[in-house]
């Protein structure tokens, strides 16, 4: 009988330990925004392998900084990793992909290390927020 139960306790503590080892990093699919790639850029130099992203965020609204990084991490964890350095400028419809882009999501071989809104890239577009 004890050693019945102690099987069973080796047995629940492996597939313990494989369950919370198979959990994965990456972003719910149900968080992040819809996007088009608008354009991809290699601008590397000497031995450092650099890819920009341009993207057109599939939104009606303002979205979150939250949304919009979790955004910027799914496209980097789809085929981007092996970059040395990888950055995602979003834009939201409507806005000129070559102009200041509203979020940026930066990032080097082990994940973002910044991203950051720029609410004055919304200054004459549709999406400017006016006070009042």
């Amino acid at each position: 009988m004890k050693k019945n139960v102690s099987t069973l306790l080796i047995v629940l503590i492996v597939l313990l330990v494989l369950l919370v080892g198979c959990q994965s990093d990456t972003v719910n699919e149900t968080e992040i925004l819809e996007y088009s790639v608008e354009e991809k850029q290699d601008v590397s130099y000497l031995n450092t392998p650099r890819m920009v992203y341009r993207i057109i965020l599939d939104v009606d609204k303002l979205p979150s900084d939250k949304e919009m990084e979790k955004t910027a991490i799914a496209i980097w964890e789809k085929g981007n990793k092996n970059w040395k350095e990888f950055t995602v400028f979003m834009y939201l419809p409507e806005m000129d992909i070559h102009s200041l882009a509203y979020g940026i999501g930066e990032f080097r071989q082990n994940g973002l290390t910044k991203f950051k809104k720029a609410e004055y890239a919304l200054i004459g577009t549709k999406w400017e927020v006016k006070d009042k």
